[in-house]
């Protein structure tokens, strides 16, 4: 009786996982930042924290950036889907470099990554913003990342503006970005 129990147990576990990755995949598959929904939290202060950047140069403290708009890119060196958005990110940084903006890449995954993979990941892909490595979980925590990557947009005054699971469509972020810096002046 006790093995027929553990049979289905193990049976509907493993339904339930294939339901929850289908679910995903399903979103994923018709654009993440539509079907994901991102938040609208525009009346909330981003949760604050400080990372080591991976060059060694210091830490960054979200708060202390109040004045620009910050763009955090919370990803993981293995991510697939992470590596095919960087076009995208070089191309917005450079958009973007004479603006009060910012554009930081954290790598979230404290449990397979390092900052090692993370400074070999900006590298290899041409990163030229700034990178860090979250070694104890904090932002995977604080903003729920459960999707790589995942973006989270803070505006000048340190609201989170905006949060998106997946590579965000291009024109929709510039657009995200634009309103941000014009509220900023």
């Amino acid at each position: 009786m006790r093995a027929q129990i553990r049979e289905w147990a193990a049976i509907t576990l493993c339904l339930l996982l294939a339901l929850g990755g289908a679910a995903t995949a399903l979103a994923l598959a018709h654009g993440a930042d539509e079907a994901m929904r991102p938040r609208q939290d525009s009346l909330r202060m981003a949760p604050d924290f400080t990372v080591a950047q991976v060059d060694g140069s210091g830490t960054i403290t979200l708060s202390a950036l109040r004045g620009k708009v910050v763009l955090l890119d919370l990803m993981a060196s293995w991510c697939t889907a992470c590596i095919a958005g960087m076009p995208q990110l070089v191309a917005i940084n450079a958009s973007y470099a004479d603006a009060p903006f910012l554009l930081i890449s954290i790598g979230t995954d404290d449990l397979t990554d390092s900052a090692d993979a993370v400074a070999q990941y900006a590298l290899q892909y041409g990163g030229t913003w700034t990178f860090t490595f979250d070694a104890q979980g904090v932002v995977r925590f604080l903003y729920d990342v459960a999707v790589y990557p995942t973006f989270v947009l803070v505006g000048a005054d340190g609201t989170l503006l905006w949060s998106g699971k997946g590579n965000p469509d291009d024109a929709a972020l510039r657009q995200r970005i634009d309103s941000a810096l014009a509220a900023a002046g």
